[in-house]
Formats: C-alpha cells, structure tokens, sequence
C-alpha cells in the first residue's frame, strides 16, 4: 500500500485531539495534516461510553475549548451534551473531513536519517453476528479468583455456524429466534444452508432493518445465543 505523507498526524478524534486539530490549522495554515481514529465516529470517551448517568467530573467552563466557549447552563454537563459539542465544534471548523477513521494506530517509528515519523496500523476489521434461540446448558468453572463459563448444546452451535453465514456489519438469525421476537423486523430469507452438524438445510434470515410496528408471536422456548465473529479485512493504515 502507497504510502501517504502528511506534515502532522493527530492520534485520536476525541476532545483534545478536535482541540489540538483546531490550534494547528489556526497557527500553521499551510500544513497538511489528519486525524487517525480508529473507531467509527469522533468523540472519544464521550462517544464510547454510553452508561446512563455518564458526566463531566469538571466543570465544562474549564474542560471545554477557549476558541469555542462552553455556553450551556450546566458546568457539570451530561455525556450526550459534551459529546454533542466535540461534534459540532469539529465540524464548524472543517476538523470533522480531516479525520480518517477505522485507523487504529499499532506503531510510530522515527527516522532520524529521514526526519520522518512513519505510522504503522492494524487493518480495519468488521464483525458478523449469529443468533439463535433455544435449550443451551452452561457450566461455571474456576474459583473466587478465577471464574471462567462455557456454553454447550445445539442451540450454541447453531448460532456459530450462522455467524459464519454473515459478513461484516451482518446479523443472521435462526428460524426460532425470528419466531421468538415480539417486534416487527425486516429480514430477507436467504437460501436453505447446509452446515455442518446439521443433515438437512437450516432456514435463516438476514436483518436489514425494523420496523415501526409490532407483531405479536409466540415466545419460543429456551435462551438466546449468539456467535460472534467473522472479521473481514476492509483496509489498512499506512
């Protein structure tokens, strides 16, 4: 893969990395630079963590940036409101068309021959899931310093070898568990799979979205399983 040569890489799109981006641009204009995020959207912390309650343990008058004063009521504010302003400061100043993201950084090596930082990546990957529903049984080993679990049945089984039919960013569903769900989705039925373990097809289905309304179905019987898994190399950081 060709190389890319860049004045300045920025590591990181969250609130000091939209902050520093911002500095940069503003101090040396005529510098190329980008910012590396190796998750799908900017925001850092404050788009990473979820967990209801999640705030500032500062207040925002001090953690937010002096070129684009913090002006909510709250100092202490709540994680969507912080994160809500990461993302409209980087793209109010064009930040948000620099950041490169799936680019997770592995290594920086330094050449004082060069005088060149050369950036190394691990590839981009995306994950398919598998559901199934159905009788699992599940063991518990270990000790109060160790505790380990496994799972075991068809109903297990069954999920990973439907895990192996989904692509990256694909959720693939058994016939049960389609039947299990209480709300509407929008699934295409794909061809009958022989898999292994099984000596007659499975029936599965692919998600491709839900719907508003709801169906009511009868619940099927047993617990949800799920393989996770199916990396698919999508590019690389060079």
């Amino acid at each position: 893969m060709q190389a890319d040569h860049l004045d300045v890489l920025i590591v990181g799109a969250g609130i000091s990395g939209i902050g520093a981006a911002y500095h940069l641009q503003t101090a040396f204009p005529k510098k190329t630079y980008a910012i590396l995020e190796g998750r799908e959207s900017l925001g850092g912390t404050w788009d990473l963590f979820r967990y209801p309650g999640i705030r500032s343990d500062s207040d925002m008058y001090t953690l937010g940036y002096s070129f684009r004063p913090w002006r909510e009521a709250k100092a202490i504010a709540d994680g969507p409101s912080i994160l809500g302003y990461v993302r409209d400061t980087a793209e109010a100043y064009g930040i948000d068309k620099k950041i490169r993201y799936r680019h997770l950084v592995q290594k920086a090596t330094w050449s004082s021959k060069d005088a060149r930082w050369t950036i190394e990546g691990l590839p981009a990957f995306g994950l398919g899931l598998g559901l199934s529903t159905g009788p699992a049984a599940a063991a518990l080993l270990g000790s109060a310093e160790r505790l380990e679990y496994t799972l075991v049945g068809d109903t297990v089984n069954l999920s990973q070898r439907l895990q192996q039919l989904a692509s990256a960013g694909e959720t693939v569903l058994s016939e049960a568990t389609v039947q299990s769900l209480t709300e509407r989705i929008d699934a295409v039925r794909l061809p009958p799979q022989l898999v292994k373990g099984r000596d007659t097809p499975i029936i599965a289905y692919k998600i491709t979205g839900t719907a508003s309304q709801p169906v009511a179905v009868p619940a099927a019987q047993g617990g949800l399983s799920a393989g996770l898994g199916g990396a698919a190399i999508e590019g690389e950081t060079s």
